[in-house]
């Protein structure tokens, strides 16, 4: 973004955005939002894109605080837009916005299907920067928002795996195979626990690869490759 743009960008409050990128955003991810922002800035915090936001308040407060526009969009890697969601963020920057702060849900896409593990409620994605804050006082908290927070429906998509064979050579070369009972209790658990057993076969078939292997990080569903 040129200093004119920057600029600009910084004057108005309408059809312009920041992104503040956790891990590598690609470009393709957000074109969709050019049809809609004619301006969008992009900052890059610093963090990778599993990070938890609770966990990093300080340094999202600083990377908000070095924002030229006023409405900011937080986007993990591998997360993507499309022109649904685009359009409901345009909608919902408009002047006056309905709320100073929006929650957007994440969907995991793995071979092509969302993976459906329960009701995700969605972090505070979408916010006004001088009405949205980290309490730097109250550690693990969520961003502070004024007023009430609402909801977008449409949610943002993260890819993952394109096939199942992909999916298997990614933890085959970086973990230690599982046993076959440590498998089946793990597969067992995951699929209870998530409620995978009442909703869909692409959800099962990747419950039961990641339990093939211990990758040296945490057995939750929808992680995708790093």
């Amino acid at each position: 973004m040129s200093a004119t743009d920057a600029r600009l960008l910084a004057g108005s409050s309408v059809r312009a955005i920041s992104i503040l990128s956790l891990g590598s955003v690609d470009a393709r991810s957000i074109e969709t939002l050019a049809k809609f922002f004619p301006l969008i800035e992009q900052i890059d915090s610093g963090l990778g894109p599993d990070a938890l936001l609770t966990d990093h308040a300080a340094a999202l407060n600083r990377a908000i605080d070095g924002a030229s526009g006023n409405w900011i969009l937080i986007l993990r890697g591998r997360e993507t837009i499309d022109p649904s969601l685009a359009g409901e963020l345009a909608s919902a920057v408009s002047e006056p916005p309905l709320a100073w702060g929006y929650r957007i849900a994440s969907v995991a896409v793995y071979c092509g299907r969302a993976l459906r593990f329960g009701r995700d409620k969605g972090e505070i994605r979408l916010f006004q920067r001088r009405h949205a804050r980290f309490d730097l006082r109250a550690p693990g908290r969520e961003m502070k928002v004024q007023g009430t927070v609402i909801r977008i429906m449409h949610p943002l998509r993260m890819i993952t795996f394109e096939s199942a064979a992909d999916h298997q050579r990614h933890l085959a070369e970086r973990g230690v195979p599982h046993s076959l009972l440590r498998r089946l209790l793990l597969f067992s658990r995951n699929a209870i626990v998530t409620g995978s057993l009442w909703r869909s076969a692409t959800s099962l078939r990747y419950l039961w690869i990641e339990a093939g292997y211990d990758s040296g990080r945490s057995q939750e569903p929808g992680a995708g490759r790093q």
